[in-house]
């Protein structure tokens, strides 16, 4: 599969607000290597979204998704983590997980 990039607050339409600030409050859910994978509070407590992976230096991430399902998501449940993340690249500074 083809990396894909996150999502930005600048390709929301409309955008989250002037000068690209998120309003809300995020958690990071998950840490794999120098890359943290952030949620917003409402969509984590609801399990609605995966979240936003970015680095260490702030960027958002580029994903591949090519590990099969956990057991919970094969039978139709959600584990709340991204379980079929297979590498994370960061397009600004080239770091890799």
């Amino acid at each position: 599969r083809q990396l894909t990039p996150q999502p930005s607050c600048r390709d929301i339409e409309p955008p989250a607000s002037p000068g690209c600030i998120v309003i809300g409050v995020s958690t990071v859910v998950e840490f794999r290597g120098s890359f943290r994978l952030m949620e917003g509070d409402g969509d984590r407590l609801r399990r609605t979204g995966k979240g936003t992976w970015y680095d260490r230096c702030g960027e958002l991430a580029m994903t591949e998704h090519n590990n099969p399902r956990c057991e919970t998501c094969a039978r139709g449940g959600n584990c709340g983590l991204d379980c079929t993340l297979s590498r994370l690249v960061c397009p600004g500074c080239g770091a890799t997980a």
